[in-house]
């Protein structure tokens, strides 16, 4: 008798290792507001290689993905809202528009709209498949203090808890601040919240940690907590003195430049372009 699928069988040495999940539900929220000036170059590579990893990463593993983006200064603006990853189409120029630092922050109204839209998805989406296994990966980033929410710290904690608990992986990257301590207040776990010290590489490094790690939650359905070495680089100055100064450095060399747009799968993508903005 043949076996389905060899790699998920369990090893001589007893370690079964995880099966994907069917089904990928992924959520970006990041922050715009005036003060990422110091760090809007990082900002838009990170969403641009986090909808590129996320994407080519569920497609290749042979998982059925969507995906969402979602910016926020003092209003809420959805760049994606729940593509199929076969379809996704992202350019730099968008990624650069998308993330461009002005006005205020609304953190708490934004990220409790998007948590629970995630949370709404993959419910009705168990409804649909009983027998499937879905998987939710939850990402917010945020250099500031929400002083445009009417929603609390209090009822973004509440959301995010409760996203948890439904199985969804919930990430927290904050710059120039102390992530685990403001991470752990809206709800998110220390393992998966990263600090980072503002400016650009260290923002790149973060971005580029928190990505991989999101793409580890979404292939594997586990949530792995951040590397030691990636905190040791994202903020090296919330490290003790000397701490971690024998780490090798993380190789930051990119791949050959992408072509303008990403495009993945047979049909033909769909129009991301927005409607006008008032500045």
């Amino acid at each position: 008798m043949s076996l389905s699928c060899l790699a998920n069988v369990k090893r001589t040495e007893g370690v079964r290792p995880p099966v994907p999940p069917h089904v990928v539900y992924a959520s970006y929220v990041g922050d715009r507001s005036g003060s990422m000036e110091s760090q809007m170059k990082a900002s838009a590579e990170g969403v641009y290689e986090w909808v590129k990893n996320m994407c080519s990463g569920v497609i290749n593993n042979n998982q059925e993905g969507y995906i969402s983006v979602t910016f926020f200064d003092n209003r809420e603006e959805v760049r994606m809202d729940n593509i199929s990853m076969n379809d996704v189409q992202i350019s730099m120029s968008q990624a650069r528009d998308w993330s461009c630092p002005r006005a205020t922050t609304k953190l708490y109204d934004t990220a409790i709209a998007s948590i629970n839209k995630l949370r709404r998805r993959i419910k009705e989406h168990k409804e649909r498949c009983p027998n499937l296994n879905i998987k939710g990966v939850f990402q917010l980033f945020s250099d500031g203090v929400d002083n445009e929410s009417i929603a609390s710290e209090d009822m973004l904690q509440a959301a995010i808890e409760s996203a948890k608990k439904e199985g969804i992986s919930c990430i927290y990257l904050g710059i120039g601040q102390n992530a685990i301590q403001i991470g752990q207040r809206y709800g998110f776990d220390a393992e998966t919240s990263l600090s980072a010290d503002i400016g650009e590489l260290t923002s790149q490094i973060a971005f580029r940690g928190c990505s991989l790690n999101a793409l580890r939650c979404a292939s594997t359905g586990t949530t792995p907590a951040m590397p030691e070495m990636l905190r040791q680089r994202s903020a090296p100055t919330q490290c003790p003195q000397g701490y971690g100064q024998n780490v090798p450095a993380m190789n930051l060399k990119q791949s050959p430049c992408p072509p303008p747009s990403l495009h993945m799968g047979r049909c033909p993508p769909p129009s991301l372009r927005q409607p006008a903005v008032n500045y």
